[in-house]
């Protein structure tokens, strides 16, 4: 299969350097320069399982693999968005769309050691960063913490994810650590999956929406996709 759930973008960081400034001159390392990565094979579900946001998307989809599932829904969502299938024809995936996506592939050599596990992460950090609740944010970036620990990452790992939860993760940064039309597609459901439906959290959507280059009308029958799930 060709798609997934998600998005993509360019570089946007000197790659001869490796700390970029913010306006406030406080160093930081960019997100795809990290070297975050020792997920399994289904990091993805404990991810899920550690947002709140996405704890019931996970518990839908336990019997699969989550970047199965994901890649089941964004290729459906992209065969009805070319066709300009009506939304309310549209039909949930099944249990042989799950078997029938590709896995996710491995990033760009740009991207260092970073893989979809950090990039989740990323995603759901930056959702959560504008839900515009202070303690909202602050417990679920406590349970991505957790989730990472989880997924085996060591000191190193916790100590660069610990520094993206300090700050913001604009949209276009992380459009930027994906090149295929696939990886679009899964991020922006990635992204979309972690969000509450919070005013703030539709405008990031709709950011990062653009960063990626999804094509005009994309977004909504990915949005509808992930929202019918997986048929029982």
């Amino acid at each position: 299969m060709d798609m997934h759930n998600s998005h993509s973008g360019n570089i946007l960081w000197d790659h001869d350097k490796r700390f970029t400034q913010t306006s406030d001159q406080q160093t930081v390392k960019p997100l795809a320069k990290t070297t975050l990565g020792n997920a399994d094979a289904d990091g993805l579900m404990t991810l899920f399982m550690n947002n709140p946001a996405t704890r019931q998307l996970a518990r839908n989809i336990v019997r699969f693999k989550a970047n199965a599932v994901l890649g089941a829904l964004a290729y459906k969502a992209h065969e009805n968005w070319q066709s300009n299938k009506p939304l309310t024809n549209i039909t949930p995936i099944n249990a042989h769309d799950v078997m029938q996506a590709s896995p996710i592939p491995a990033f760009t050599p740009d991207l260092a050691n970073s893989n979809e596990g950090l990039l989740l992460v990323a995603l759901m950090k930056a959702t959560t960063a504008v839900s515009g609740i202070a303690e909202d944010s602050a417990t679920r970036h406590d349970q991505l913490l957790n989730a990472a620990k989880q997924l085996g990452f060591d000191s190193l790992d916790i100590e660069q994810l610990s520094e993206l939860m300090q700050r913001e993760i604009p949209a276009s940064e992380i459009a930027s650590c994906v090149n295929l039309d696939k990886e679009r597609a899964e991020v922006y459901l990635a992204a979309y999956t972690a969000s509450s439906g919070s005013s703030l959290q539709q405008e990031f959507l709709v950011e990062l929406a653009s960063a990626l280059g999804l094509p005009e009308g994309l977004s909504t029958y990915l949005e509808r996709q992930a929202d019918l799930g997986i048929a029982s």
